[in-house]
């Protein structure tokens, strides 16, 4: 049965995982009000640059649905493809639209807003191609969500006319850190069809149990580290954020080391849904820490 054009779109953006989407956004609004707190939302390449990104950002994750039909229908995943509501050829389409997009876009911001936009598409391509498949290996899929992150903040940062990169650094590094060594929680739940297309994550590959064992220790060595140099370094813009991260890397470990009853999806979910909070609560906290000494 023929989908009509809006509904095709509107399960290409729910493919595309709208929460996933939202703290996209929110790395690059805080690249961006890192580098000009005060005139950053006057700029009118924020906001062309603000949706060149969403558009990226779609194209790449709407692609890895694509690209995981085999393993999000052995997870009994709801997502449009697995679920047959959306057919790969229109979310394939759907694809090569949203990234022409975010390149045009792109380029209303000037060279130094493309080059993050290209680059995260590269990345989200060879993260997802079968001739790649940078999702299969743990390095790969660790140095794929750290990059992610990262451009996400220079894409910000160009868009706000920055310039010379300082003190977002340090924010930068660490919440790319945070999804390098905590993102891979939400294999928990994932794991067996994962294992069904040949994927070596870290569940696959070290077993649930030591994976447990590595994540509890690596969510809060991240927090706890992100808060001490912000400490060391007397950076108290980001203080809210570090003690939001060393809550929830405590949070995601205490979560990671209860096992919950097999075949519980919900439950093996909770550590990654703690990680996730715990993105929205360091960002938020930035933000209105900048807009508020904007203001001051």
């Amino acid at each position: 049965m023929r989908v009509p054009v809006p509904r095709s779109v509107v399960l290409g953006l729910a493919e595309a995982r709208p929460v996933v989407q939202v703290i996209f956004m929110l790395r690059f609004t805080a690249g961006a009000v890192l580098a000009d707190p005060e005139r950053t939302t006057v700029r009118p390449q924020f906001w062309a640059g603000a949706a060149a990104w969403y558009c990226a950002t779609v194209a790449i994750y709407l692609y890895n649905g694509v690209t995981d039909v085999v393993e999000d229908r052995a997870n009994h995943s709801r997502r449009p493809i697995a679920g047959g509501r959306l057919s790969v050829a229109a979310a394939r389409r759907q694809v090569a639209g949203w990234a022409l997009a975010a390149l045009v876009l792109a380029a209303f911001c000037g060279l130094p807003d493309v080059l993050p936009t290209a680059a995260v598409l590269l990345l989200g391509y060879l993260y997802s191609a079968e001739s790649v498949h940078l999702k299969s290996s743990v390095p790969g899929a660790m140095a794929t969500a750290a990059g992610l992150g990262v451009l996400a903040y220079c894409a910000g940062f160009a868009a706000a006319g920055g310039s010379h990169p300082g003190r977002e650094s340090l924010f930068a590094g660490a919440m790319a850190l945070w999804m390098a060594c905590v993102g891979p929680s939400k294999d928990f739940s994932d794991a067996v069809g994962d294992a069904a297309a040949g994927r070596r994550t870290g569940c696959v590959a070290l077993g649930d149990r030591r994976m447990r064992a590595l994540i509890a220790v690596l969510a809060p060595a991240v927090g706890f580290g992100f808060l001490a140099a912000a400490l060391g370094l007397r950076e108290s813009f980001v203080l809210p954020s570090a003690c939001a991260l060393a809550v929830g890397g405590l949070s995601v470990a205490t979560l990671t080391a209860l096992r919950p009853a097999r075949g519980d999806r919900g439950q093996l979910r909770r550590p990654y849904r703690a990680y996730m909070v715990t993105q929205y609560a360091a960002h938020i906290l930035l933000l209105v820490r900048l807009a508020g000494d904007a203001l001051t």
